[in-house]
């Protein structure tokens, strides 16, 4: 095995080395910084969403147009709730999931990093790791049961 190869490898965790407080700063930072480009992205899409409705429930009765020049753009909005509520919708999903890819990120550097071994020094199937607590400069690596599901069409007769 040459040193590249060994330098990849996956550090070889067990049930009693955890909780394992790990402190690599650059995930962390990722995540923080997604979570706040999500927060942002929802803040954003939370005024379209909130006018666009708004102009639904309360909108105007009348809106008056000028014929040779057409809607200007606040008319055009007036003219359109639904699709400004619907932008302020997609921009809050999209938003959301910024958020949620954040943790996806810590989720990645665990399982490229770190795997649980068994009593025997094999992957365990039974438990996986997870991510229980995240602080400034580090998170704390944890494990939980796997729960097995049957799959009811593949019955033995």
């Amino acid at each position: 095995m040459n040193t590249s190869q060994a330098a990849n490898k996956p550090k070889e965790l067990k049930k009693e080395d955890l909780p394992l407080r790990v402190d690599s700063t650059t995930p962390v930072e990722r995540m923080k910084s997604r979570r706040t480009l999500g927060g942002f992205v929802v803040a954003l899409g939370l005024i379209p969403l909130l006018y666009g409705a708004y102009l639904i429930i309360f909108g105007p009765e009348y809106i008056t147009v000028n014929r040779f020049s057409g809607p200007n753009f606040w008319e055009i909005i007036r003219l359109n709730p639904g699709a400004v509520a619907s932008i302020g919708f997609c921009m809050v999903a999209g938003g959301r999931l910024i958020r949620q890819s954040g943790l996806q990120i810590l989720v990645s550097y665990i399982d490229d990093h770190f795997i649980l071994c068994n009593e025997f020094g094999r992957p365990s199937e039974e438990e996986q790791l997870i991510v229980q607590a995240i602080e400034d400069s580090h998170f704390v690596i944890g494990h939980q049961k796997v729960e097995m599901t049957e799959n009811k069409n593949s019955q033995k007769p």
